[in-house]
């Protein structure tokens, strides 16, 4: 259980230090560049980095649905393969 608890807390320190803030004032709205400029760093990162590892992730699903399956398995209208 050590390990398990030790595992997550490294997982939760490499999400917390990767994070960025911004400080922004409700009442006065001071930040309020300072954010716009932040979200469009936000997308452009998103845009250049996560997005293209998603589609190539759909395509590798899609073609393991359509394609040579995984394990000798496959699905065309069904799953097919060994253990039938």
């Amino acid at each position: 259980m050590t390990s398990l608890n030790r595992s997550m807390g490294l997982v939760l320190d490499e999400f917390y230090s990767n994070l960025r803030a911004v400080a922004v004032s409700a009442a006065t709205g001071e930040g309020i560049p300072e954010l716009m400029a932040a979200l469009d760093a936000a997308a452009a990162e998103y845009e250049e980095h996560y997005l293209p590892e998603l589609q190539r992730r759909k395509v590798r699903s899609v073609n393991v649905c359509l394609g040579g399956g995984v394990g000798g398995w496959r699905f065309n209208n069904g799953w097919e393969g060994q253990g039938k």
